[in-house]
């Protein structure tokens, strides 16, 4: 009796493991996911400003924007 009851504990500590190993790996893709859209909203930010910069300036840009607006 006490080896099925030792494999019995061992599977329910086992098992504990794998559902908290899922949880944070449920969690890290969440976080990562996360992550990605706020890279995808500041990029976004970054071509509107881009482009807010090239419509003010596009007649007048200064050295460094020179060679990439003509």
């Amino acid at each position: 009796m006490a080896f099925f009851d030792h494999l019995s504990t061992t599977i329910s500590e086992k098992s504990r493991d794998v559902a908290k190993k899922a949880k944070d790996f449920a969690e890290t893709t969440k976080l990562g996911s996360m992550i990605s859209t706020e890279e995808d909203a500041i990029a976004r930010t970054y071509g509107e400003i881009g482009k807010s910069y090239f419509e003010q300036h596009k007649d007048s840009a200064e050295d460094p924007f020179r060679d990439k607006i003509e």
